[in-house]
């Protein structure tokens, strides 16, 4: 449960596509009062009196629900209607432990989630948030919503995850990452404070968990950055409004869903739980977002060449110096076809002289034809897909052995042709 004045900030945005106004749909929703008998689902107020949602009362506790209505415009938002749902949830284990019937009132837990409505600016759409993320709750109030608006206008379509503060796309995120490192001040008034955490998932649906803060001399974000088509979002940022000032801490995702860390948001004036619940969500969500959104928007140098040249920086560090080894052979081309069919290395053609060089991500190993090969030796390199190449010698059946590594990398030993021990170091993309 979430609402704007108790529990977790938590929230989705929302488009209804209706020709009913906002004055309609909520007074179609005021036709809708909660009622413990029959544990029917209604509404009420944001300003509700929230003891019955608290402790012992919430089961079985009977909402005391005031008329959904207009809210001036505050803050960064404009008018807004606002309502509250109520419904109750049953508990199996609840009843199970009282003794009681689950259709007792005391087996079911009051539970309550805010809606915030405003005109747009395109004729026939209103938008919104629901201050829920949750799909189960989602789903209750979606349903309760629609059919509201279904009493004014038949034809109305209400959409989940649409709205100002949905990104365009994924490559918001990645522009974050570079703005932290390059430039803070992301607006005239707002500055990104910290990432916290990203999320990421590269090409195979692999997700990955950066939680100790983004910083681009990780091995992990390193990879990622590296390997283009990996996606990121969502972020947990801090982003200082100088104007009042402010910190505002949160999370955003790519379907625009956000919540809000309350704890770590702060106002230069002391305020109570409801005012600073109710200003934090409309600052962040009808000024912060859309602001970060528009700056990512209209940076036309990320797109033109900033962004090309933060992944090539990326690979330029995760590469590191340039690495020339030259290695006895006692045969090139099998050997090259060796590193390059098993362990992701370009192979050239054999040269004049029967060499073959291997080459990738700064690595370059020249193998010189010899009578005899130096076995016994152990070769260690540092490449971004360790993981992918060890994932890939199992599914072949060629022996390896686990040095060390951890929940995020892998070390392991593969040998040559040649009885040469090559040590691979790496990401483990898991």
């Amino acid at each position: 449960m979430s609402n704007l004045t108790e529990g977790r900030l938590s929230a989705t945005p929302i488009r209804i596509n209706t020709s009913a106004s906002l004055q309609q749909v909520l007074a179609s929703i005021n036709q809708s009062r909660p009622s413990l008998t029959g544990f029917v689902k209604g509404w009420g107020s944001i300003d509700d009196p929230t003891a019955p949602l608290h402790g012992k009362s919430k089961w079985g506790g009977s909402p005391i629900p005031g008329n959904a209505g207009l809210k001036p415009a505050q803050r960064s938002a404009p008018k807004f209607g606002a309502a509250r749902l109520y419904w109750w949830v049953p508990s199996k284990r609840r009843a199970e432990d009282l003794g009681i019937q689950i259709r007792d009132p005391a087996a079911h837990e009051l539970c309550a989630s805010d809606v915030v409505i405003t005109d747009s600016s395109v004729p026939g759409r209103l938008d919104g948030f629901i201050t829920v993320r949750d799909e189960e709750s989602l789903a209750i109030i979606r349903d309760a919503l629609a059919s509201a608006v279904s009493a004014v206008d038949g034809n109305s379509v209400l959409e989940l995850a649409v709205g100002q503060t949905r990104p365009r796309d994924n490559d918001f995120f990645l522009w974050l990452i570079w703005r932290e490192h390059h430039d803070k001040a992301l607006t005239g008034r707002l500055q990104l404070n910290e990432i916290r955490v990203v999320e990421s998932q590269d090409a195979a649906y692999r997700a990955t968990s950066l939680t100790e803060g983004v910083d681009t001399s990780r091995f992990e974000l390193l990879t990622l950055i590296s390997m283009v088509r990996a996606e990121f979002g969502p972020i947990k940022i801090k982003v200082r409004d100088g104007a009042h000032p402010a910190l505002y801490d949160f999370e955003l995702g790519y379907d625009g869903k956000f919540a809000i860390t309350l704890g770590e948001t702060h106002y230069p004036t002391p305020l109570g739980r409801e005012d600073k619940g109710l200003f934090a969500f409309l600052d962040v969500a009808f000024f912060v977002i859309p602001e970060l959104l528009n700056a990512y928007l209209g940076d036309r140098d990320w797109s033109a060449s900033n962004r090309r040249q933060f992944i090539d920086d990326c690979r330029e560090v995760l590469a590191g110096p340039h690495l020339t080894i030259g290695l006895p052979c006692i045969n090139p081309v099998g050997t090259g076809r060796f590193y390059a069919d098993q362990l992701g290395f370009v192979a050239s053609a054999p040269r004049p002289d029967g060499s073959v060089v291997c080459s990738r991500e700064g690595i370059e190993i020249i193998f010189s034809p010899s009578v005899s090969a130096a076995g016994g030796e152990t070769l260690v390199l540092t490449i971004p897909d360790a993981g992918d190449v060890l994932l890939d010698l199992r599914a072949k059946g060629i022996a390896t052995t686990a040095v060390g590594g951890s929940a995020r990398s892998v070390d392991f030993t593969v040998a040559d042709p040649d009885g040469r021990t090559v040590e691979l170091r790496g990401y483990a993309m898991a």
